[in-house]
């Protein structure tokens, strides 16, 4: 009798922890979810997709030797942005592969 109650106390322990690891990366997801949702629409915004067309035809035709300065002040608001995106698009990508590496390390 005490080997079945000791039996269904490690069966208890052991679900218990599968669904509290289940839960830490549903939780994960839910909070990834909405900054992936405005990402992806600011991605297909626009003023985005405006800007992306001005960097791959027109932005060579500006002296470039200053920067970001030789262009009009709208322009370099634009590719600011556009670098923006990119940029925190990345810290996205990094961030999560480190946590698919945590996740498999953890395996």
């Amino acid at each position: 009798m005490n080997v079945a109650a000791l039996v269904m106390s490690i069966v208890a322990v052991a679900v218990s922890i599968l669904f509290s690891y289940r839960r830490e990366i549903l939780a994960r997801h839910a909070n990834t979810l909405p900054v992936l949702v405005d990402f992806f629409t600011e991605h297909r915004s626009d003023r985005l997709a405006d800007t992306q067309d001005f960097v791959y035809k027109e932005l060579s035709t500006y002296d470039l030797t200053q920067g970001l300065a030789a262009l009009p002040e709208e322009k370099r608001s634009q590719v600011r942005q556009l670098a923006w995106f990119y940029d925190n698009l990345g810290a996205l990508v990094k961030v999560s592969r480190a946590r698919a590496t945590d996740a498999s390390w953890r395996r």
